[in-house]
This record gives C-alpha cells, sequence and structure tokens, in this order.
C-alpha cells in the first residue's frame, strides 16, 4: 500500500514505515512539511529548465542556445535529484515556487505559448523538444538506478521514492537527527509512529483516503 503526497504523488512505500520515519521529525517537522518537500524535489529539474528557458528567450539569444541551455538544465536537475546534491541554496526553495506558481504543468504550457510569441513555432517546437528529450534521458536514468537497486534485493525504488528519503534526510540534517532510512519492527509499532499516523489521518483524511486505493 503507497502513501500519497498532498498533491497526489505516488510513493511506493507502507505507511507504517513512512510514518515510523517521519516521527522521528515531530513535533518540529511534520509529515505534511515532508511531503510537500518531495513535491518541491520533484519539481527541481522542471524548474530549471523553464527558468533557464525563460532568461534565454527574454534575451532573444534564438533557438540553438534555447535548446542548449533548456536540456542542460534539466538534465542538471535531474542529476542533482537522483544524487541528492542540494549543495546550491534556495533550490528547494525553487522547487516549491514552481509548484505553486505551476500546478498542472501551467507553467511549462505557459512558457510554450509565450516561446511560440516571441520566436514562432519553431522556437516554441525547440523549447519543447529540448524538454521533452530531456526529461526523457532523466527517466532512463531513474530507471536504470531502480533496476540496480531491485538487483541488490531492494524495492524497485522509482525518483519519486528516492525524492521522499532525501526530503527526511534534509528535514533530519537539519534538525541535527539520524538520516538512517532503516526502521526497526519496534519503532515501527511504537506508540510515537502510531499518533504520527492518526495525527496525519485526521488532520488530513483527503490525502489518507487514498493509501487504501494507490494499489
Amino acid at each position: 500500500m503507497p502513501i500519497y503526497t498532498p498533491g497526489g504523488l505516488k510513493i511506493r512505500v507502507e505507511p507504517g514505515y513512512a510514518f515510523a520515519l517521519l516521527s522521528r521529525l515531530e513535533p518540529k517537522v511534520r509529515p505534511y512539511d515532508v511531503l510537500r518537500t518531495t513535491e518541491a524535489i520533484e519539481r527541481i529539474p522542471s524548474a530549471l529548465a523553464v527558468g533557464a528557458a525563460l532568461v534565454v528567450l527574454l534575451r532573444g539569444d534564438g533557438w540553438i542556445p534555447l535548446a542548449v541551455v533548456t536540456a542542460v538544465a534539466r538534465l542538471l536537475g535531474g542529476f542533482i535529484v537522483r544524487n541528492g546534491l542540494f549543495v546550491i541554496p534556495g533550490l528547494i526553495l525553487l522547487g516549491q515556487a514552481f509548484r505553486l506558481l505551476s500546478p498542472f504543468g501551467i507553467g511549462f504550457l505557459a512558457l510554450v505559448v509565450f516561446a511560440a510569441i516571441r520566436g514562432g513555432p519553431i522556437v516554441a517546437a525547440t523549447f519543447l523538444l529540448a524538454t521533452l528529450g530531456a526529461g526523457a534521458i532523466n527517466f532512463a536514468f531513474e530507471t536504470r538506478k531502480a533496476r540496480r537497486y531491485h538487483q541488490q534485493g531492494a524495492a524497485p525504488f522509482t525518483g519519486s521514492e528516492v525524492n521522499f528519503f532525501n526530503a527526511y534526510r534534509l528535514a533530519a540534517t537539519r534538525l541535527g537527527l539520524s538520516t538512517d532510512l532503516v526502521v526497526t519492527e519496534e519503532e515501527a509499532a511504537s506508540d510515537r509512529a502510531q499518533a504520527s499516523f492518526v495525527r496525519f489521518a485526521t488532520d488530513h483524511p483527503d490525502i489518507v483516503s487514498r493509501f487504501s486505493v494507490g494499489g
């Protein structure tokens, strides 16, 4: 049974495990905050690509620089996210801002329209293809990493699970707590973990209702 973020992102970990992990952070950091951070991390590659493309479009540098800068920005974002390299200040805030300002890909579609207005259909198509192409490459790397986890005997984690773990680690590091992802049976069955889940279910019943139907 997976868990879900407030925005509907599927994370393929058991709720018991997830809330045993997240309960370590309470009361200073709530599970809801970690799930929102997970969504922000997920958006970093797109945010970097859209931001870089917007700068090129405003400068009027042409379709070749647009293609190169957009693709490189998205690939760099994917590399950062896959490896948890959040050393650049403001990356999480950038992802959070993009999540709020561009729900359902609105920002991406708006930039396609802006590119068409600014430089015509070729420029718009260049941005679209560069973004989708770099996204496909990032997805291929994610799939390869998931396959490697599976071959090593671990669960076949996708990018969403890795982002969730990174969100936990960021919060734990900030609080000076353990970043170990191993949860013991005693910890999973503890009153603290159960109370964490109950509080979350009480405050966010709409999110928890998805857990049992996610498969």
